[in-house]
C-alpha cells in the first residue's frame, strides 16, 4: 500500500517537475526515487508469499526466514541508496 502511494507521489511530481515553474526538476525526481522499481518488485514478492502463508496458516507455520531474506536483500540496497542522495546532497 505505501508502495502505492509512493508511486503516485513520484508521478504527481514527475508532471510537477515538466511545468516551467516548478520548484524540482525531473533529475530531482530520478534522485529522489532511486532504485524505486526494485523495492516494489522485493516488497511484492515479500507480500505474495506472506499472504500464501496466512491463507494456509497452521500451528507450525513460520516467517523469521522470510523476514530475514528481506532483510538481507534491503541491505545490499542501504549503501548504495545512502550513497546516492549523500552525493546529490539531499539530507532526509
Amino acid at each position: 500500500m505505501y508502495l502505492n502511494c509512493l508511486f503516485q507521489a513520484k508521478a504527481f511530481l514527475r508532471t510537477s517537475a515538466m511545468n516551467p515553474t516548478s520548484v524540482i526538476t525531473l533529475e530531482d525526481i530520478t534522485t529522489i526515487f532511486y532504485k524505486m522499481d526494485d523495492f516494489y518488485q522485493i516488497h511484492h514478492e515479500f507480500v505474495t508469499e506472506m499472504n500464501k502463508k496466512v491463507q494456509n496458516w497452521s500451528d507450525d507455520q513460520e516467517i523469521a526466514d522470510d523476514v530475514k531474506k528481506l532483510v538481507r536483500i534491503l541491505k545490499k540496497f542501504q549503501r548504495p541508496f545512502v550513497f546516492i542522495w549523500m552525493q546529490n546532497g539531499i539530507l532526509i
